[in-house]
C-alpha cells in the first residue's frame, strides 16, 4: 500500500476507520488517514521486489493509491523495472497525469462503482452523490485514452453485491457497456453498516438479473 489515506467512506472498509476502528463518516475533506510512502522509500522497496524476481505487482490497499502525490511516477518507474504493474481505485482521483502513466504502463486497473445511480453511490461509498458523476466520467475518459493512445490496458469495474445493491446488478451492467469497459465484475459483500441478512429471494433476484446481463 502506498498509503492509507482514502477519499470515501466506503462502510466496513478498514480504510474508513481510525485507528480504535470506529468508522469516520465523511465531512467534505479529503481523507481522516494520511499516511504516504514516502517517495524514495517506495523505490527501494520496488527496487528490492525487483531483485527477488517479482513479476507483477498491484497498487491498491486500505486507502485509495491515487491519493498519493508521486502516483503517477510509481507506476511508471515499476514498470521500468520489468515488472508488472496494475491499480486497484475507487476512480474519483484520476489525475491526468495518472490516467497517461496507467494507460502507458498498466496491465489492468479495476474502478469500483458498487452502484448504478447516484443515490446507491452514496449508501456504498459514503461520500456526496454528486462524486458520482465525476467518477463515471473518470471512467469515460480514461476509456478514451486507451483508445486514443491504442493501449493494451484492461479497464474494469467492480460492483459489490449487497442487500442494499441488490436492485442494481442489471442497470450496473447496462453501464458497464455504455463506458465501453472489458469488464464488470460482481461479487458477494456481506459487511455493510446496518445491512440485514440475506433471504432467498435476494438471491433469486440477483441471479434474475445476472441473467438477462447475458443477453
Amino acid at each position: 500500500d502506498l498509503s492509507n489515506a482514502c477519499n470515501h467512506r466506503c462502510p466496513g472498509c478498514v480504510g474508513s476507520k481510525n485507528v480504535e476502528n470506529e468508522f469516520i463518516p465523511f465531512l467534505e475533506k479529503d481523507s481522516v488517514n494520511n499516511e504516504m510512502m514516502p517517495f524514495e522509500r517506495a523505490k527501494e522497496r520496488i527496487n528490492q521486489f525487483a531483485e527477488a524476481g517479482v513479476k507483477s505487482m498491484i497498487f491498491g490497499g486500505g486507502g485509495d493509491p491515487t491519493m498519493h502525490p508521486k502516483l503517477a511516477e510509481l507506476i511508471s518507474y515499476v514498470k521500468s523495472k520489468g515488472i508488472q504493474i496494475a491499480v486497484n481505485t475507487n476512480g474519483m482521483r484520476l489525475l491526468d497525469k495518472v490516467m497517461e502513466a496507467m494507460v502507458e504502463n498498466c496491465t489492468w486497473t479495476r474502478i469500483s462503482i458498487d452502484a448504478d445511480s447516484p443515490e446507491m453511490y452514496k449508501l456504498t461509498h459514503g461520500i456526496s452523490e454528486k462524486k458520482w458523476a465525476l467518477t463515471i466520467n473518470n471512467i469515460s475518459r480514461l476509456v478514451k485514452l486507451k483508445n486514443d493512445k491504442k493501449s493494451k490496458i484492461v479497464i474494469g469495474v467492480t460492483y459489490l453485491l449487497g442487500v442494499n445493491t441488490k436492485n442494481g446488478v442489471y442497470n450496473a451492467a447496462v453501464l458497464a457497456k455504455k463506458l465501453k469497459v472489458d469488464y464488470i465484475r460482481f461479487r458477494p459483500f456481506f459487511n455493510w453498516a446496518g445491512e440485514k441478512k440475506w433471504k432467498q429471494f435476494d438471491i433469486d433476484q440477483i441471479m434474475s438479473q445476472l441473467e438477462r446481463c447475458k443477453q
